[in-house]
């Protein structure tokens, strides 16, 4: 912006590239190169009284201090060869192992992928005589999960810093956060865009106790359904400030429940808070957490509002879902259909969306396939298949028109299933090889590559009577049968509930709106959608009602489902207010309470 623009210093050092999440190499630490000063006792200059190791460590400091301070260019390119030179020499001198050191000397430790030597190009900032660490770290790190991604996981989960946070299921960027905590001054502010989810992921457990330990929370700026990148639709952002150190200090929240796109002028609205569609809470730190989970919670609970004292009511003294039920997740096949993907790798005689392990009437190759099977010996194998938008709210669609090969561990080998089962084998012969490759991707055996990866091991749950519900649903979506019902992995199942809890009362209670309050503020969510898969759904808290008081609730739960059989777009909006008002009496709301309820929804 200036007329005659000034030459900028010298960032040659400043702007750097590397994977900034490793300071180590197969086990090597690389995070103590530079030397680290005493102060009061010694400047860092090389004195008779070094050793090796001191005299080295020193040397790398001096020549650094050289190259932050030098402007020509010639000589900074041998200052940065000498600075790797007498790394290596200092690795060499401490006896690690000759063939890592001889991978290490054909690495440029100023530009790579393997590592980043944080302590050593920005040992200025790690040597401060006030404070160790950078005062502010800010960033946007990539959102990816593990699956797919072992190339990455792999070097992080084995590096001596950040390896211990590793925990299955957790998203690569939560190793951003750790490693931010780390470098951080005493004082220092840490801000990170990221998606919201981490305050209650099942694998951000780790992250969460890390925050908790040793860290303050200052902001947490949840977007919601707010866009805040217009290249990613459906993302749901959160802003999280952190400061280092533990204090008094309360925790801004600011919960948006706005839907578009944000702009500056939205933006200062929310932040002055003025925005009528946000909430906001200063929240003490330690009423951010909840449960051995440590879940990140945007409510306070200590507040002496209505909603807490609702929530309240609905968890105190009740046994939780996953005491009084059984939940588990449909079946993970492993290799629904032919994709583009397989028709890309693997020659195959087959078109996209063919049928592997699931079946479809409405494909011709599928149907033939059905048929022979359907007039065989093996029908027993083939079963009625549903997907999550076959479930409604009291009931299920139990048309059938998908079928899936239910093929479990009890076939032990190849030779079992051509002996017992050819025209399934014959069916699945062709697709072999992909089977095989799923295995080997995910560390399994391969020999019985025509099972079904997940959801044999429990086959009476879709049989049985059943409460089902969508892994994702804009409200609480639970439905019924009792018929044969196998689905996919998105779809959860309820079952075998104690005899004191009747399975339709139970449906009743997650149908209803009060529910859908706590399932709102107390489960999982993206944006506005719920979560409803296996941890949230095992947290829910259900209340023994007596026998009398849950056949109420059976009653009108028995007539929704014989309404909806018929059609299930019937309007049975009275029967499920009557339910509502049952649910409100079981756990004790005033008429303030109620009408809180009904204004939320």
């Amino acid at each position: 912006d200036e007329e005659t623009p000034s030459p900028l210093p010298n960032l040659d050092y400043k702007i750097m590239q590397g994977n900034s999440l490793i300071e180590s190499f197969e086990g090597v630490d690389l995070s103590k190169l530079t030397y680290e000063k005493e102060y009061k006792k010694d400047k860092g200059e090389i004195t008779l009284f070094d050793d090796e190791k001191n005299r080295l460590q020193k040397t790398v400091s001096l020549l650094l201090a050289s190259y932050y301070s030098c402007s020509d260019h010639d000589k900074k390119v041998r200052l940065r060869q000498e600075i790797s030179n007498t790394i290596n020499k200092q690795l060499e001198a401490q006896a690690y192992n000759p063939a890592i050191l001889k991978k290490l000397k054909t690495i440029n430790l100023a530009e790579n992928n393997q590592f980043f030597l944080w302590h050593t190009w920005f040992s200025d900032v790690f040597n401060r005589e006030d404070k160790e660490g950078f005062d502010i770290v800010i960033g946007n790190p990539p959102y990816i999960g593990e699956k797919g991604h072992k190339e990455i996981f792999q070097p992080v989960k084995a590096d001596i810093h950040l390896g211990q946070y590793y925990l299955g299921k957790m998203d690569y960027f939560y190793f951003f956060f750790h490693l931010a905590f780390n470098m951080l001054s005493p004082s220092g502010v840490a801000t990170f865009i990221t998606t919201n989810y981490y305050p209650t992921a099942l694998g951000a457990r780790k992250l969460r106790a890390d925050i908790k330990d040793r860290i303050n929370i200052k902001t947490l700026f949840n977007l919601g359904e707010l866009r805040l990148f217009e290249n990613a639709p459906g993302q749901h952002n959160m802003i999280s400030s952190f400061s280092k150190g533990k204090n008094d200090c309360k925790c801004q929240v600011i919960d948006v429940h706005k839907k578009g796109a944000l702009n500056p002028l939205m933006f200062t609205s929310i932040i002055s808070r003025k925005d009528e569609d946000t909430a906001y809470a200063d929240v003490a730190q330690e009423d951010l957490y909840d449960g051995v989970e440590n879940y990140i919670r945007l409510q306070n609970d200590n507040e002496n509002n209505s909603l807490v004292s609702i929530i309240r009511k609905i968890e105190y003294g009740n046994k939780q879902l996953h005491q009084i039920a059984t939940i588990n997740q449909g079946i993970v096949s492993g290799a629904d259909k032919v994709t583009n993907k397989h028709l890309l790798n693997y020659t195959l005689n087959s078109k996209k969306d063919d049928g592997i392990f699931t079946l479809s009437k409405d494909v011709y190759k599928d149907l033939d396939a059905i048929s022979k099977i359907r007039n065989s010996s093996e029908v027993g194998m083939l079963k009625p298949f549903y997907k999550n938008s076959d479930i409604f709210r009291f009931c299920t669609n139990c048309y059938v028109e998908k079928y899936i090969l239910f093929l479990g561990k009890d076939i032990k080998n190849e030779s079992e299933l051509i002996r017992n089962f050819p025209l399934i084998y014959n069916h699945l012969k062709p697709f072999r090889q992909i089977m095989i490759d799923k295995r080997l991707s995910l560390n399994e055996k391969t020999e019985q590559w025509f099972t079904l990866n997940r959801g044999t091991g429990h086959p009476e749950i879709f049989v049985s009577p059943k409460i089902v519900c969508p892994q994702r649903s804009k409200t609480n979506t639970f439905g019924y049968n009792e018929c044969d019902w196998y689905a996919t992995s998105d779809v959860f199942y309820i079952t075998n509930s104690q005899k004191e809890y009747n399975l339709k009362y139970i449906l009743g209670l997650l149908n209803s709106k009060l529910y859908y309050i706590w399932l709102y503020n107390r489960g999982k969510r993206k944006g506005e959608i719920l979560e409803l898969t296996a941890k949230p759904l095992s947290e829910i808290p259900i209340k023994k009602a007596s026998p009398d008081v849950q056949n109420s609730i059976v009653k009108i739960v028995n007539e929704i489902i014989a309404l909806k059989k018929s059609n299930p777009n019937h309007d049975t909006s009275s029967l499920e207010r009557q339910i509502d008002t049952v649910v409100y009496d079981i756990y004790g709301l005033t008429d303030a309470e109620i009408k809180i309820i009904e204004q939320s929804i």
